[in-house]
């Protein structure tokens, strides 16, 4: 079976089980591989008439945005880099001020040594919500990794600041000022 087959067959089994969203997904990211595929292009059309979706502002409940990000959050963490950043993509054209999908994008961007790319993305986070620790904490692992540990440093105070629980920048400070020899 080829990807699309392979794709349809799930995109049915969504559409059988009532979830036409998840379908419309597997749609999206066949055309981003085959852009012409007519097949799914016809597939896609359908289920956004269905759901009376407009063709060029689509609106989704938020539930489903959670769901999404959630699941290329889990792609992530089981590194499945290439899939959790294309459906990543996808999903940031639509969610464009979700805050949790762009410090993930972030974090797939530093995993594919894109280190310009990685900083936009926590700096959008931290415009659309300066108080994110967990933007902060990605910030400052990506200035580690840069060399620029004084900045670094700040993000990670800045976090505890925010939130005095924040173990993981306590964490993050501790293996910094091990790794300078700084116990």
């Amino acid at each position: 079976m080829s990807f699309i087959d392979i794709n349809f067959t799930k995109a049915k089994r969504f559409i059988k089980n009532g979830n036409i969203l998840k379908a419309k997904v597997i749609f999206e990211n066949i055309l981003l591989k085959y852009p012409n595929n007519t097949r799914a292009k016809n597939s896609l059309n359908s289920i956004i008439n269905e759901l009376n979706f407009e063709s060029k502002s689509i609106k989704t409940d938020v539930s489903y945005e959670i769901e999404a990000v959630n699941e290329v959050i889990f792609l992530y963490k089981k590194n499945m880099i290439t899939e959790a950043f294309t459906k990543g993509e996808i999903l940031n054209k639509k969610f464009k001020n979700n805050e949790k999908l762009i410090v993930t994008l972030g974090c797939l961007y530093r995993e594919m040594a894109n280190v310009t790319k990685a900083i936009d993305c926590f700096n959008e986070a931290l415009k659309l919500n300066p108080k994110s620790t967990e933007a902060m904490l990605n910030m400052g692992a990506i200035l580690i990794d840069i060399g620029e540990n004084d900045n670094a440093i700040e993000y990670y105070i800045n976090a505890i600041k925010i939130d005095e629980k924040c173990f993981n920048a306590y964490g993050n400070l501790g293996c910094f000022y091990t790794s300078i020899g700084d116990y």
